[in-house]
């Protein structure tokens, strides 16, 4: 049986994300720490999301046409 392949950056985000919605919504966290963690989820989002991503997938469509080659 093969396993799915995890990537783990999908997984950090996750538990960023998901990390700091549930201090921000299950704990008293003043108005300073609060936007310290919502520019935190922003980060991971935007680079999971934005053109950091799209530049690491070009990289790996870049390696598996050069290895066909």
């Amino acid at each position: 049986m093969k396993f799915p392949e995890i990537k783990i950056q999908a997984v950090i985000a996750v538990i960023v994300v998901l990390g700091g919605m549930s201090i921000i919504t299950f704990t008293q966290v003043n108005d300073a720490d609060r936007i310290g963690l919502f520019s935190l989820m922003s980060v991971v989002l935007g680079y999971y999301f934005g053109s950091s991503k799209s530049s690491a997938t070009k990289d790996d469509s870049i390696n598996e046409l050069s290895k066909k080659n």
